[in-house]
């Protein structure tokens, strides 16, 4: 059998949360069992009679809050949770868990995955509901069946989690998780799917109650399961859950996915009619099933170290069970005492449908550990059994897997009342492959020393405090350094779905990834927008450079590299020299040449704007800066690649023969720049307003001598500063140029955008006329920059993410400065030359704000050259709620939620009802929903709605209003108020004009006509 790989799992157990404290309660040899007072009994609903009765064991064992769920993470109205058999709420948690833990997403898997699972008996539906007057009749029974019924309960998984592969319900009594697990490596082996879900759930309702003993039963008169020991008496009832994330070994150490132990083989058979009864064990059954797996492993039977048995302890059950394991290693091994024993029972009682996968988990923990457990409660064997003649033998102690093994290889047993065996083989995992080496380093002669590679941790919820829990457990888990965080980076990135409610860092290790987690949680605004933002990359102009710029990224990012060194060999002609070197310098003096700026900031932008498409950021409109306006007609198809650097290399050159000049960055609106230079007369002739940049502020051109005039002329009024420019650009000393740039234009082919671009001549969409114009581009150099209107046009558009593609924050600081702004977001993408930050940082942390702000990145390309593996970190909070309905007799405590959800469900969020039928259609919908209040602008599929519940509310509204409508009317005005008035317009069919007026302005809140 080609080895399976367990590479995620999680649990709900007695006394455990999740995996992690099983384990250690298992070490610690805890028992999980909570003594019940008679308050507890009579509030659960337990008749006094059975409290008195001395047989009555006042003993639980099960997980906590079952009665609470996270409805709106997988997309239940309340109602629908609340008639929910908790077993299938608890199997999607875990479920969900699970691939979490082993780091993968559906949405960025490839292959398919499949559902193995089973649920005990629905004590809920028959406790709680079925005694509901009304209750089936109000939901309907198809949903009721759907929300109940163990056919559902795989199927339902899928669905929700989006799984596409085999999903199969398994019910085998006791057996069947494990015999789930042995039907998804079936499945696995046979290519059925890809990764595979496996375990089971089972509950007992109420959770806090005991159990009746019986002389001669198979349950413990005190409350103890003592597996192989002289004083048991047999098993406990338990209630819990366990999945394990199953995945072909090969494909699991190609993904780099974490491993906690192999599935080397398995089987399952049936006892048969080889029995005294249909509810004995069989010696004969198990022996064979034993056999059967351990031939299908290729092991032999004293290669294993630990036995995780199925250990009822029971004084018939237990003898019988060690009696099978011997006879099937007796066939091929003498050795005695050389195989630890144990069962979890003794720490957690049994688990019925859950306790072969709770075994199978304990047992991968000390394969991956290489810990023997204690045998928890052992202090003498059974009479009965024969110990030191056979393979095995009981620890009491949690000790080292001896060195004399090969291998740490453990077994698990599941046995089921019916006779359905299952028997699995374990090993520990391949020694994991060295870390992979990280991307090399790609210096330019002209580097200096290479920068580190910034690492982007991302993580995201569906509800702001479920976020808030997220990322603190994230911090937690960080803050030690024991993770490598370029694992943990991609795990986040790749191995998570991304929900609305996001969190995300740019950082370097561990420990200050766990601050900048817990700083950026403290900001607000963390939800993101409900419509999906455009993106807008902005591309900043001269002024923007500075030594050394994109160093980081070229030594770190393959398509920017590539990219950059693609223009760079195009310019050498242009340039008589490799742009690289003047970029990488820590001083070259000719980056402050035009000639070599504006080709060198080209180079950059283009490089950087390929760099974000490769990674999935699109952009939906571009804006530039001067030249930055060259960059966004590359980019948008006007010019290409080619033709776009011969343009601006041209160009530079024009405008360095050209006689020197200024800029001068003055704080007025146009106007009152025009004004003042009017007033100036002879002090400031030849300025002129050569850039709008926002309502006031703008930048005046012309020669030095006449912008210093200008400015000690404003210094009474407010602060100008000259820019470091070489030429007054823009203004009437480009005049020289105009007629040579021309021509350069002219020998060039122009296309109209395929991306819109906003003009700087006009401030409008660049027009397909204009861009295929050699006229405009001239205009464009010789023209004002009127980037203010520009950004006009970009806000008007509706909310979007602006992105500032080049070196600094140039454009993201006069991007703020615009009106409006507030409701769009604005990011940078390399760094600010006093920024002590290295390029690559400045990039993540720039893809940080616009990931969180709702940009989609591709996260397979952006690992495509990173190689990371999966570790195992903190999956998704959930935001858990009570849903249910008590039983009959049953006093449940009042809820008390947690500080963040009890803000949240006080908050007022809508518009109530404002008519009469407005008031009718959300009681409809608040009685179909389960939720007590529902605003006239909530959307309904957003509450969880479907079309089984739209049918149901379209009957409950016909049979308050007599009005019939269609599924096609509610999802075509799928509110409050969108219903009402599509009931409201189907009443006055047929009525009079005088019905018809009165009922329009009741609509429209207009006022009535006057009769007559």
């Amino acid at each position: 059998m080609e080895g399976i790989a367990i590479i995620g799992m999680a649990g709900r157990f007695p006394g455990a949360d999740d995996v992690a404290a099983l384990w250690r309660n298992v070490l610690a040899g805890q028992v999980a069992a909570r003594p019940l007072s008679e308050q507890q009994l009579r509030d659960a609903g337990v008749d006094p009679a059975r409290i008195a009765d001395p047989a009555y064991v006042r003993v639980a064992y099960g997980p906590q809050d079952i009665d609470r769920f996270d409805a709106g993470f997988f997309g239940f109205t309340p109602r629908e949770a609340e008639t929910m058999d908790p077993q299938h709420r608890l199997l999607l948690e875990c479920c969900q868990q699970a691939l979490d833990d082993g780091g993968h997403a559906p949405a960025q898997f490839d292959g398919l995955i499949g559902v193995y699972a089973g649920v005990g008996t629905p004590a809920y539906m028959i406790r709680n509901l079925l005694p509901e007057p009304g209750l089936i009749d109000a939901i309907g029974t198809l949903q009721f069946s759907i929300g109940n019924e163990k056919s559902f309960a795989a199927t339902k998984v899928s669905f929700k989690l989006g799984l596409q592969g085999p999903s199969v319900n398994v019910d085998t009594a006791c057996s069947t998780s494990l015999v789930a697990v042995h039907q998804a490596c079936q499945s696995l082996l046979s290519f059925e799917c890809d990764m595979a879900l496996a375990g089971g759930v089972s509950l007992n309702v109420p959770v806090d109650e005991g159990y009746q003993f019986h002389e001669g039963g198979i349950v413990a008169s005190d409350g103890l399961c003592r597996p192989f020991d002289h004083r048991s008496q047999g098993t406990v009832k338990g209630a819990g859950a366990g999945i394990v994330l199953l995945k072909r070994l090969d494909d699991a150490i190609a993904d780099g996915d974490r491993v906690y132990a192999v599935i080397k083989g398995s089987a399952v058979n049936n006892d048969g009619a080889q029995k005294v009864g249909f509810t004995a064990a069989s010696v004969d059954g198990q022996a064979a099933v034993i056999a059967q797996a351990l031939g299908v492993s290729g092991v032999p039977a004293d290669s294993i170290g630990y036995v995780e048995a199925h250990g009822t302890g029971t004084q018939l059950g237990d003898p019988v069970e060690i009696a099978a394991l011997s006879e099937a290693y007796r066939a091929t091994t003498a050795r005695t005492q050389y195989c630890a024993l144990g069962a979890l029972k003794a720490n957690i009682g049994h688990l019925d449908i859950a306790a072969g996968v709770a075994g199978l988990i304990k047992a991968a923990k000390a394969v991956e550990q290489g810990v023997l457990p204690p045998a928890t409660h052992f202090e003498a064997p059974n009479p009965a059994i024969d110990f030191p003649s056979s393979p095995f033998y009981v620890p009491t102690q949690a000790t080292p897997w001896p060195a004399s093994f090969d291998a740490r290889r453990a077994a698990v047993s599941s046995f089921g009342i019916g006779g359905t065996n299952a028997h699995v083989i374990l090993e520990q995992a391949p020694l994991p492959a060295p870390p992979p080496a990280p991307a090399p380093v790609q210096v330019h002669p002209a580097h200096g020393t290479p920068t580190a590679r910034s690492q982007l941790l991302v993580a995201s919820a569906k509800s702001a405090a479920a976020l808030a829990d997220t990322v603190e457990a994230l911090a937690t888990a960080l803050a030690d350094g024991g993770v490598d965080i370029a694992d943990a980076a991609f795990t986040l990135q790749a191995g998570r779905s991304h929900h609305r409610f996001r969190c995300a860092v740019a950082c370097a290790d561990g420990a200050s990834a766990a601050d900048a987690l817990r700083r950026e949680m403290a900001r607000a605004g963390r939800e993101v927008h409900s419509k999906k933002r455009r993106v807008v990359f902005m591309f900043p102009g001269q002024g923007a450079q500075h030594a050394g710029m994109c160093r980081g990224l070229y030594e770190h990012e393959r398509v920017f590299r590539q990219t950059l060194d693609e223009c760079a060999d195009l310019l050498r002609p242009e340039l008589d020299c490799d742009v690289r070197d003047i970029l990488f310098a820590d001083d070259d003096p000719r980056l402050k040449q035009t000639r070599y700026t504006q080709s060198a900031l080209f180079c950059v932008e283009y490089a950087l704007a390929c760099q974000l498409q490769a990674w999935g950021i699109q952009p939906d409109l571009l804006i530039g800066h001067s030249l930055g306006e060259y960059v966004a007609a590359c980019v948008s198809g006007v010019l290409g690649l080619e033709d776009a650097i011969k343009v601006v290399a041209r160009r530079g050159a024009l405008l360095d023969a050209l006689a020197p000049g200024g800029m001068l960055v003055v704080p007025l609106s146009e106007a009152a720049l025009q004004q003042t230079l009017a007033d100036g007369g002879e002090a400031t002739a030849g300025c002129v307003a050569a850039v709008v940049n926002a309502p006031t502020l703008c930048v005046a051109a012309g020669p030095v001598e006449a912008l210093e005039r200008l400015r000690d002329r404003l210094a009474p009024r407010t602060e100008c500063h000259l820019l470091p420019a070489s030429h007054a650009f823009h203004s009437p000393m480009m005049d020289p140029a105009l007629s040579a740039f021309g021509d350069v234009m002219r020998g060039v082919r122009l296309l109209a955008p395929r991306i819109p671009l906003v003009s700087n001549v006009t401030g409008r969409l660049l027009a397909p006329e204009e861009a295929t114009s050699a006229a405009y581009w001239v205009r464009h150099l010789r023209e004002p920059v009127r980037f203010a209107d520009g950004m006009d046009t970009v806000l008007d558009g509706g909310a979007a993410v602006l992105i500032e593609v080049g070196p600094g924050v140039t454009l993201t600081t006069l991007a703020r400065q615009q009106p409006g702004i507030d409701a769009h977001v604005v990011c940078s993408s390399l760094r600010h030359p006093r920024d002590a930050s290295s390029d690559h940082a400045a990039l993540m942390a720039g893809l940080a704000q616009a990931w969180m702000a709702g940009v989609e990145i591709d996260w397979r390309a952006f690992n495509q050259a990173r190689r990371g593996r999966r570790v195992g970190l903190p999956g998704v909070a959930f935001e858990r709620r009570r849903h249910w309905i008590a039983a009959p007799g049953q006093i449940m405590p009042a809820e008390v939620l947690p500080p963040a959800l009890a803000a949240t469900a006080a908050a007022p969020s809508g518009v109530l009802p404002r008519d009469e039928m407005e008031r009718t259609v959300a009681e409809v919908w608040q009685a179909q929903f389960g939720i007590a209040r529902i605003y006239v602008d909530q959307d309904f599929f957003e509450l969880g709605g479907h079309s089984l519940l739209a049918a149901r509310i379209l009957v409950a509204l016909e049979e308050r209003t007599g009005v019939r409508l269609t599924i096609a009317d509610l999802f075509g005005a799928p509110t409050v108020a969108g219903l009402a008035n599509r009931l409201l317009l189907a009443q006055v069919d047929g009525a009079d004009d005088a019905l018809l007026a009165r009922l329009l302005a009741e609509i429209e809140g207009a006022p009535e006509p006057l009769a007559g």
